[in-house]
C-alpha cells in the first residue's frame, strides 16, 4: 500500500533521500540526476511530500526539462518581451515563508495592499473568518493565461506551429489554482470602486503584504490532510501582441496583457496540483482559506456611494468585532471646493 501526504495515516516513516537512486524534480516532473557533490538531508514535508512520493504528470503531459542542478527550476523570461534589467528570475524557498514567485520583485513588508469588496461578501469574510479564492477558470477575463494576443483579421497565426507541453497542463492547472487579488497601489482608486465594489456601493481592505502574509491560516482540504503552500507575487505585464509568451507553468498565473497594467494586481495562490495527483476531490470552484481579520486589515474604506445609513451599520459591526479603530470614510466623500 502506498502512503502520502493526503491519505489520513501512515504506517511506514517517509523514505529518506539515501534510499533513492533518483530523485523527482519537483517542478519539472521528471528525474533529475543526482550530483556527485555531498549529499543535502532530505527536505519532505507532509503537506508535499516532494522527496519522498512519486507522482503523475497532470493531463499525462511531460513538461520541458530545466534546473539549476539541485532540484529547483530556475525560468527566464527574456522571450517574453522584457528588457533585460527586468526579466524576473524564478528562485524557489525553502518553506516556513511565503514563497515569493519572482526573485527581483519581493513585496516590501510595509507595502499598501488593496481589495475592493461587495458589503455583503465583506461581511461573510469578517463572520466566517474565511477569504475566498477563486478558482483561475472562473475570472471573467478572455485573456486570463493567454501566451499571445492574435490580430483580429488574421485567419492563421504564424507564432502557432503546435500545442506545447505547458499549454495542455497550464489548462488543467487553471481548475487546480486558486487565486486571490490584491491591488498594489499607495491609495484609493476611483475606477477600483466602480469596477469592484457595486459603484463605490462596496468597501475596500487595506492591508500591507507583512500583514497579509501573517493573517494568512493554513489552508487543508480535509482536516487529516497536510497544509497546502501558498506563493505570492505581483503580475508582470507584457505586450502579448507582439510577443508569444514562455514562461513557466506557475509563473503564467503571473503575468498579463500589457493593457491590464492600470490594474495593478497581486496576487496569492494557492496551486492543488499534488492533491490532484493522490486523486483526491478538489472543488471546482474556489476555495475558502482561514485569517486573522485583526491582522489582516490595517483600515477598512467604506466606498463613496454607500448610504449613510449602512455606513452607520458598517461601523458598529466593526466596532462589534473589535475592529472599529480601522473603520474609515473614502476620500471621494469629501465636498470638493472650486475656489
Amino acid at each position: 500500500m502506498e502512503f502520502g501526504p493526503y491519505c489520513p495515516t501512515r504506517s511506514t516513516p517517509p523514505r529518506s533521500e539515501s534510499q533513492h537512486s533518483n530523485r523527482l524534480d519537483p517542478f519539472n516532473h521528471r528525474l533529475a540526476p543526482r550530483r556527485a557533490s555531498a549529499k543535502k538531508p532530505a527536505r519532505f514535508h507532509p503537506a508535499t511530500s516532494r522527496e519522498s512520493w512519486p507522482r503523475r504528470r497532470p493531463g499525462g503531459a511531460s513538461l520541458p526539462a530545466g534546473g539549476d542542478g539541485d532540484g529547483n527550476q530556475t525560468i527566464e523570461l527574456g522571450t517574453a518581451g522584457m528588457p533585460p534589467a527586468a526579466e524576473p528570475r524564478v528562485v524557489r524557498r525553502q518553506r516556513g515563508e511565503m514563497r515569493t514567485i519572482w526573485e527581483n520583485d519581493t513585496p516590501r513588508p510595509d507595502e499598501p495592499l488593496w481589495r475592493y469588496l461587495r458589503p455583503n461578501r465583506f461581511l461573510e469574510a469578517l463572520q466566517s473568518r474565511m477569504l475566498h479564492s477563486p478558482s483561475a477558470r472562473q475570472f471573467d477575463d478572455p485573456f486570463e493565461g493567454a501566451v499571445a494576443v492574435q490580430p483580429a483579421d488574421w485567419p492563421v497565426d504564424a507564432r502557432y506551429g503546435a500545442v506545447e507541453p505547458f499549454d495542455r497542463a497550464f489548462e488543467q492547472l487553471r481548475r487546480l489554482t486558486k487565486i486571490s487579488s490584491w491591488h498594489r497601489v499607495d491609495y484609493e482608486t476611483a475606477a477600483m470602486w466602480k469596477l469592484y465594489a457595486l459603484e463605490g456601493k462596496g468597501v475596500a481592505v487595506r492591508t500591507t503584504a507583512e500583514r497579509l502574509g501573517a493573517a494568512l491560516r493554513p489552508y487543508r482540504l480535509a482536516p487529516e490532510h497536510g497544509a497546502e503552500e501558498p506563493y505570492w507575487g505581483s503580475i508582470h505585464y507584457v505586450d502579448l501582441f507582439t510577443q508569444r509568451l514562455r514562461a513557466g507553468i506557475e509563473e503564467r498565473f503571473f503575468v498579463k496583457h500589457r493593457a491590464f497594467e492600470w490594474e495593478r494586481e497581486f496576487r496569492v495562490a494557492i496551486s492543488l496540483r499534488m492533491a490532484d495527483e493522490f486523486a483526491v476531490e478538489i472543488p471546482e470552484l474556489g476555495i475558502d482559506v482561514p485569517f486573522d481579520p485583526e491582522t489582516l486589515i490595517e483600515a477598512l474604506y467604506v466606498g463613496p456611494a454607500v448610504p449613510a445609513t449602512e455606513r452607520v451599520q458598517l461601523a458598529a459591526t466593526l466596532e462589534a468585532a473589535g475592529l472599529g479603530r480601522q473603520f474609515t470614510t473614502s476620500t471621494l466623500v469629501g465636498r470638493p471646493r472650486y475656489t
